[in-house]
């Protein structure tokens, strides 16, 4: 079994959001899909991670999502996650990613 990698690395996850954004602008016009990208205010603008997986990951959660969300919204928020306990001192942030069916 081969060892997957880290590439732990400053992430500039508002680029990154703005890049996926600007990739997928056409498939979403195509769809009648609004893309949103909200940020929460509290999370940095430099985050510490795996910069390749999240360069991976996202665009492809983003496409799935696309793929099959015939009307609605795609929304791929960042927000910083509450920590479990006082022992956990880094705060993490968190990437979600909601698809919703016009009404």
């Amino acid at each position: 079994m081969r060892d997957i990698g880290v590439d732990i690395r400053v992430v500039g996850v508002r680029t990154v959001l703005g890049e996926v954004a600007e990739t997928f602008r056409a498939k979403v016009i195509e769809k009648h899909v609004e893309l949103v990208t909200p940020v929460a205010p509290d999370v940095p603008v430099r985050l510490v991670g795996d910069a390749l997986r999240v360069r991976q990951v996202v665009p492809n959660l983003v496409g799935n999502a696309c793929r099959f969300t015939a009307d609605g919204e795609v929304a791929v928020k960042v927000v910083m996650r509450k920590a479990p306990s006082a022992a956990e001192a880094a705060p993490r942030a968190r990437i979600q990613l909601a698809a919703t069916r016009a009404s």
